[in-house]
């Protein structure tokens, strides 16, 4: 009996120790690096839900900042933080005002076909539950507006019963086989992608799928080389959705509970097509700390941590409601990409702090290289043209 009892308690051990490898361990804590933070941007009346950024055609210093906050979808300069564009409409199923939001919401942008002429669309998402509300918006190249889109997308997801479900987040991306633009969505127990199409002032997709996954994704980002979908729950762990793999990896653990935003970064790949000859980076934040946690895209190591320290003027940043990180040349300080929070000022008014990706890069001690595009193509110069070496600014 006694040496049946040692059998079956080894088998467990086996069956545990076998479980254990199919997730990744919890990193050990580690104290974040000081980032020194740029600019902060304020005059919001009500707490900035989710961020995304839009890089410029042709002129790095006029990529902008979309924010969403207290119903309206914001636009700003990155060089000096006017405000460009403003959409005040976010609504639900039923074409109505949105009502006050069960959950935070959530924006992505991105780009249908490459280079110069590429169309940007904008996607947010506002409420929760059967106050779920997602809008289309255009970004023009020109004007930099933000004309509102006719959504041909809510008939399917009605179809499909997902109008109205609980929506949890949502991300923009290039699928890795036919390259279309693709919105993927999250809810409790589903991811569904729908390839869209941009025409004139209509927004459409042909269909949608959707799959099976963990419970409790909230927010997720998709990878330019080769269009896997990176999703994060509430309970630490990030899973990668390789493209024709129905079941997800456990990529990292990372021991984040109240995630307020995932971001994927990329720099020193090729212009005219993605490789991968440098760097990419996987970085999810903590909302009660504000602590950036930066994992290897390749392989799920963890790089460090880091925080938007002090300045003369800035107080740290203590805890965040959204974050965003924007791969590209976004001029001057921001020409190998930029990092933005959501926080409280020193009055206590929501406000916004960028910092330079380089920033967090050298405090991480990581590699980085030119600044990658998300339009596809070779960055935007610093003065329509004219490129400006500011290496002497985010070089270590």
């Amino acid at each position: 009996m006694r040496s049946g009892i040692m059998r079956l308690c080894l088998v467990c051990l086996g069956l545990c120790a076998l479980i254990a490898c199919e997730r990744p361990a919890a990193p050990e804590p580690v104290a974040p690096e000081p980032v020194t933070p740029g600019e902060e941007l304020g005059g919001f009346t009500a707490p900035v839900e989710a961020i995304a950024f839009w890089a410029h055609p042709t002129l790095a210093f006029n990529g902008m900042a979309l924010t969403l906050s207290g119903g309206a979808l914001q636009a700003f300069n990155i060089e000096d933080g006017v405000e460009v564009a403003r959409a005040e409409l976010i609504s639900n199923s039923a074409g109505d005002k949105a009502p006050a939001p069960t959950m935070q919401g959530r924006l992505a942008v991105g780009y249908e076909g490459t280079g110069l002429s590429a169309k940007a669309l904008a996607v947010a998402m506002t409420g929760g539950g059967e106050n779920a509300a997602l809008s289309f918006f255009a970004i023009d190249n020109i004007s930099r507006a933000l004309p509102p889109l006719s959504d041909q997308i809510s008939p399917l997801l009605n179809a499909a019963g997902l109008q109205g479900a609980d929506l949890t987040g949502l991300c923009l991306g290039k699928d890795g086989q036919s390259q279309a633009l693709t919105l993927y969505l999250l809810s409790p127990e589903t991811i569904t992608s729908l390839a869209l199409s941009i025409e004139g002032d209509v927004v459409a997709a042909p269909g949608l799928q959707s799959r099976t996954v963990p419970a409790g994704l909230t927010h997720c980002a998709v990878d330019v080389i080769d269009g896997a979908v990176f999703a994060a729950d509430g309970r630490g762990t990030i899973y990668r959705f390789a493209p024709g793999e129905e079941a997800p990896n456990a990529f990292a653990k990372t021991g984040i509970e109240q995630s307020a935003g995932l971001a994927l970064s990329f720099s020193g790949l090729t212009f005219g097509g993605p490789t991968e000859e440098c760097c990419g980076q996987l970085s999810v934040i903590d909302g009660p700390s504000g602590v950036l946690h930066v994992f290897d895209r390749d392989d799920g190591a963890k790089l460090g941590a880091a925080l938007i320290g002090a300045s003369f003027d800035i107080e740290a940043t203590a805890s965040v409601t959204a974050m965003a990180v924007g791969s590209g040349n976004f001029g001057g300080t921001l020409r190998n990409g930029v990092m933005a929070v959501a926080t409280t000022g020193t009055d206590g008014a929501p406000v916004i702090r960028f910092a330079p990706w380089s920033g967090v890069l050298n405090a991480l001690q990581a590699p980085f290289g030119d600044a990658y595009s998300p339009r596809g193509e070779e960055p935007a110069s610093d003065e329509g043209g004219v490129t400006i070496d500011l290496d002497i600014f985010t070089q270590p």
